[in-house]
């Protein structure tokens, strides 16, 4: 899938996120796979002054699965996919990790770019660097969130990371090529 650049946000390194990330997971005491959200509905009120989320109708957020605004701590999240992340489970991960991958994708945004504009997919003027991008950033977060590099290993399948963190298979595809790219 090729994905749509975001807004042009201070560069960060993918060991910057990872370490955002793996803080974020400590802090909240996670330590293998996690339904992202019930961080969202439980943990986040809790820890984040303000913190808020909104189910919309698909004809609110049109194309969007979701939209973050950092600078309220609001996550408004598209119905079906709420839906689907609460229906994950071992036993739903092909049907629903993505959901659960598109949620942690939006925590990224409240913690990688607190006090910034809302952000969603979207036409966005493309002009600046991969590490510069706001979209890219959270899906790192995501894939280091839900998919800690410590913890895959070359030699583990592509099902046994889905049903260890919850995620759909293509998103396990993902991190362990990325793992093949850094260990060669």
């Amino acid at each position: 899938m090729i994905r749509k650049k975001g807004f042009c946000v201070p560069g960060l390194s993918t060991q910057e996120i990872r370490d955002t990330a793996l803080t974020c997971r400590r802090a909240l005491g996670i330590t293998r796979g996690v339904r992202a959200v019930d961080i969202i509905e439980m943990i986040l009120p809790e820890v984040l002054d303000g913190f808020e989320y909104e189910i919309k109708y698909r004809h609110e957020l049109e194309e969007h699965h979701a939209r973050t605004y950092p600078d309220r701590n609001l996550i408004q999240i598209r119905e079906d996919i709420y839906d689907n992340a609460c229906r994950l489970s071992r036993a739903t991960v092909n049907q629903c990790g993505r959901d659960n991958f598109t949620l942690a994708h939006e925590i990224g945004h409240l913690f990688l770019h607190r006090g910034a504009i809302g952000y969603a997919r979207g036409n966005i003027d493309t002009s600046h660097e991969r590490y510069e991008d706001s979209e890219w950033q959270a899906d790192q977060f995501a894939a280091e969130f839900l998919m800690p590099y410590d913890q895959i290993h070359i030699g583990m399948t592509v099902n046994a990371i889905q049903q260890m963190y919850l995620v759909s298979r293509a998103a396990a595809q993902n991190r362990l090529s990325y793992l093949s790219r850094k260990t060669n």
